[in-house]
C-alpha cells in the first residue's frame, strides 16, 4: 500500500514554497490594512537596506528589527520609534539624514520612497506581524490581496504531522479523518460494499480498467485473511497502474505530441518522456526524485550509474521541453526568452500550485511572487540550454541519449555503409568502362551505315559529319555511345526521324520541334555539382503569344522548382536561361535578354553558362543577361531533354541544330567560338 499512500499526496506544493514565502509562524494581531502595508512597503525596505546589520540576530549597536518589540526596544541609544510619532523617532531621524551625527545607514541615503514608507509605518503605530524570533526572508514580498495576507493560506504553512481524530469505527487513519468530517455533518459511512463490488471499484480505481469476470470470481472465492492487501499489491504492481496515474501527471506537464502553436510541430520523440512518467509511477519513484529528475536529471551524478538509468534521466527533462512554444519566433533571443517563461509558469503550476508566470510583468497580485523573485528564477534557465540549438525548428529541441555502445553500433554500420558504397562505385566505374568501349565502336553502325543511299541526302551529311567530328550536334550523338541505355535512346531517336524526318539546320540537317515531340540526350552519371554551358543553334517559327509563352529548348529536371533544374529557353522574343539550386520555387533562378531581341524564322546561337557565381545568357556570343547564383547547380535527376521541359509542358516550335552540352562554364571567348 505503500504506493498508493505515497502518490496519494504527490502533489502537496511544498518544493518551493518556503523558500518563497519566508518563515511562517504564529503572528502577532494587526489590522488587514496595516499588514497590507507592512507587507508591501515596509518589509521589502527592511530586507533590502537594513538586513546587514539589524536583521536575522544580527543587532549592531544593540538594535535589531525583527519584530516590533525589537524594534521598540531599541538599542544602546534607546527606543528606535515612538508609535504615532515619527518626527520623534530616532529611526525615522536617522534616515531623513538631518543630523550629521545620526545617519542610517551610514554610507547611502535611502531613496525617497522608502523614507516616506518607514516615515508612515511609525505615524500607523508600527504595525508588524512578525514575532521575535521570525526570521525575515532576505528577498522583497509582493503585495497580498487581501487584509489577511496571502502568506497565511494554508498552501504555506509548514507540513505538520496531525494525529488521526480518534473516531469509532475508522479502520484506519484516512478512515478517520473521513469520519469525523461526516460525523460533525451527522452523517456516517455507506454500508460496507461486499467482495465482488469491492474488487470492481478497486480494479478502476487503481488500473482504469474493469476487472476481468474470472478476477471478480477468483477474488470473491480468496479467503485468506490479507486478501485485500494482497490483490492491492497485485493490481499497483500492474504496469496499467502507472499507465492510469501517469495520466493525471502528464495532464498536468501538459503533454502532447505536438506543440500546439500555429505550426503544430510534431514531436516525434515526446513518447519517451510519457512512457518515463509511466514507468516511474509503476516503480514507486520517490517524490522528491521524481520532481528533481524533469528539472535537472541530466545534471544529477553519473559516476557509478548504469547509463540506461543515466539516459532515464535526461529522458526525465523532455518535460522541459514540452508545451505550447512558438518555434517558429524568428526573433531567436525572445524565443529563449518565452520558452523560460512558459517553463516557469509551469513549474509553478504543477509542483508549487502558484501561478508564477504572472510576475514575468508585474509583481503577483495574489500570490506572494515578487517580479524580482521571478527574473532571479528566469536567470537559473537562462543559463540552461534547454534546447540543443536555434538553427533549425525541427531539431532543436532534440537532444541524443544514445549510450555508449549503441553510438559504437551506430559508427560501426556507417563505416560498412561506407566501405559497401566505395565497392559499389568500383563495380559500376567497371561496367560503365566495358560499356563505353563496347558502344563507341557500334554505335555508329546501329544508328545508320554511312553508305545507305536511301536514306535522305540531309541525314546522309549528318552521318559523314559525325565521322569528321566538325558537326557538333553529330558529335553529341556520338558521345552517346558512352552511356549503357544508349540503345533504347537511338531506338527512339530513329523512330522520331523516320516519321518527321529530318530538317534543314543551320549547317546541314537539324531537328524539327513541333510541340509534342522531344529528344533525349543522356550525360554521364554526376558525383556532385558542377558547372555547366548549354548552347544550341536555334530558329523559331513565331513568337509565342498569348498565355504562358516561355518554351524550354535545352533542359534537364522536371520542371523549374526541381533541385538540379537547368534550362536554354525563349521568352516570347527573348533569349533566357533557368537553374535551381536548392528546389522549391523560392530557389529558382531566371536570367533574361531584353524583349524584342528574337526574330522568327532567323537562326540564332544562344548559349547559358551557368557556374557558382552567376547565370548568363549569351546571344551570338554576346553576354545579354546575368543574374547571382547562390552555389553551382546540384547534380540532376535524368537526361537532357530538347523540344520542350522534361515534363511534358508546352513545347518549342522551331528547329534546334547543333546542341552542345559541356560539363564546365566555358569563357565568354570560347561561347562567342562555339
Amino acid at each position: 500500500m505503500s504506493a498508493l499512500h505515497r502518490w496519494s499526496r504527490c502533489l502537496a506544493p511544498g518544493l518551493w514554497a518556503v523558500a518563497l514565502a519566508g518563515r511562517v509562524v504564529a503572528a502577532p494581531e494587526v489590522a488587514p490594512g496595516d499588514e497590507a502595508f507592512f507587507e508591501s512597503r515596509v518589509r521589502p525596505v527592511l530586507a533590502e537596506h537594513c538586513a546587514e546589520c539589524h536583521l536575522g540576530g544580527k543587532s549592531k549597536g544593540g538594535l535589531r528589527l525583527d519584530s516590533r518589540a525589537s524594534t521598540l526596544a531599541g538599542g544602546d541609544s534607546g527606543p528606535a520609534a515612538i508609535p504615532g510619532d515619527a518626527d520623534a523617532s530616532r529611526l525615522v531621524r536617522a534616515i531623513r539624514y538631518g543630523d550629521p551625527d545620526l545617519r542610517m545607514p551610514p554610507r547611502t541615503r535611502l531613496p525617497p520612497d522608502a523614507i516616506a514608507a518607514l516615515e508612515a509605518w511609525v505615524r500607523r503605530g508600527l504595525p508588524d506581524p512578525r514575532t521575535a524570533d521570525a526570521a525575515l526572508p532576505t528577498v522583497s514580498a509582493a503585495k497580498p490581496p487581501d487584509g489577511a495576507g496571502s502568506r497565511k493560506h494554508w498552501a504555506f504553512q509548514p507540513v505538520r504531522r496531525i494525529a488521526a481524530p480518534a473516531v469509532h469505527g475508522a479502520s484506519d487513519p484516512v478512515d478517520g479523518f473521513l469520519l469525523a468530517r461526516l460525523q460533525a455533518a451527522g452523517l456516517g459511512f455507506s454500508s460496507a460494499a461486499d467482495r465482488r463490488t469491492w474488487i470492481r471499484r478497486v480494479t478502476m480505481d487503481l488500473t482504469g480498467l474493469p476487472a476481468t469476470e474470472a478476477a471478480v470470481h477468483a477474488f470473491a472465492s480468496d479467503e485468506r485473511p490479507d486478501a485485500r492487501e494482497r490483490w492491492v499489491d497485485a493490481l499497483l504492481s500492474d504496469p496499467a497502474y502507472g499507465e492510469r496515474w501517469g495520466r493525471w501527471w502528464l495532464d498536468v506537464a501538459r503533454y502532447a505530441d505536438t506543440n500546439g502553436q500555429d505550426e503544430n510541430k510534431v514531436m516525434a520523440n515526446a513518447w519517451r518522456y510519457r512512457d518515463w512518467v509511466v514507468s516511474a509511477m509503476n516503480a514507486d519513484l520517490p517524490m522528491d526524485r521524481f520532481l528533481v529528475e524533469q528539472l535537472a536529471g541530466d545534471l544529477l551524478p553519473t559516476a557509478g550509474v548504469d547509463e540506461h538509468v543515466a539516459a532515464a534521466r535526461r529522458t526525465a527533462t523532455g518535460f522541459l521541453v514540452l508545451g505550447p512554444k512558438l518555434l517558429a519566433e524568428q526573433d531567436k533571443p525572445k524565443l529563449v526568452l518565452d520558452v523560460i517563461d512558459e517553463q516557469i509558469d509551469t513549474i509553478g503550476r504543477s509542483m508549487l500550485g502558484l501561478t508564477l508566470g504572472c510576475a514575468r510583468c508585474h509583481d503577483h497580485k495574489f500570490d506572494p511572487v515578487s517580479q524580482r523573485e521571478y527574473y532571479a528564477l528566469a536567470g537559473i534557465f537562462r543559463s540552461t540550454r534547454t534546447m540543443e540549438n536555434l538553427a533549425f525548428v525541427s531539431k532543436f529541441n532534440e537532444c541524443g541519449i544514445s549510450t555508449r555502445a549503441e553510438l559504437e553500433a551506430i559508427a560501426a554500420h556507417a563505416g560498412e555503409v561506407k566501405g559497401l558504397a566505395a565497392r559499389l562505385a568500383a563495380v559500376e566505374r567497371e561496367a560503365d568502362d566495358a560499356l563505353r568501349a563496347s558502344w563507341s565502336g557500334a554505335l555508329p553502325r546501329v544508328l545508320v551505315a554511312p553508305d545507305d543511299a536511301s536514306l535522305p541526302a540531309g541525314l546522309r551529311e549528318r552521318v559523314a559529319a559525325a565521322r569528321r567530328g566538325t558537326n557538333a550536334l553529330a558529335s553529341a550523338l556520338r558521345g552517346l555511345a558512352d552511356e549503357p541505355d544508349a540503345p533504347a535512346t537511338v531506338a527512339r531517336w530513329q523512330a522520331s526521324l523516320a516519321s518527321d524526318g529530318p530538317v534543314p539546320g543551320w549547317r546541314g540537317a537539324g531537328f524539327g520541334c513541333r510541340a509534342t515531340n522531344a529528344l533525349e540526350i543522356p550525360v554521364a552519371r554526376e558525383s556532385g555539382p558542377r558547372d555547366w554551358t548549354l548552347s544550341a543553334w536555334v530558329r523559331m517559327d513565331a513568337v509565342e503569344t498569348g498565355g504562358d509563352t516561355r518554351r524550354w529548348l535545352v533542359s534537364r529536371g522536371a520542371n523549374e522548382w526541381e533541385d538540379g533544374h537547368l534550362a536554354l529557353v525563349i521568352d516570347k522574343d527573348r533569349p533566357g536561361a533557368l537553374a535551381n539550386a536548392g528546389g522549391g520555387p523560392e530557389h529558382v533562378v531566371a536570367a533574361f535578354g531584353k524583349a524584342g531581341i528574337l526574330k522568327a524564322r532567323e537562326w540564332r546561337h544562344l548559349a547559358a553558362v551557368c557556374d557558382a557565381r552567376h547565370l548568363r545568357v549569351y546571344l551570338d556570343g554576346t553576354e545579354v543577361a546575368a543574374v547571382p547564383m547562390p552555389g553551382r547547380v546540384p547534380a540532376g535527376k535524368g537526361p537532357f531533354v530538347l523540344g520542350r521541359r522534361p515534363d511534358g509542358y508546352i513545347g518549342f516550335r522551331g528547329r534546334l541544330d547543333s546542341v552542345r552540352l559541356d560539363q564546365t562554364g566555358l569563357a565568354a571567348e570560347a561561347v562567342g567560338r562555339l
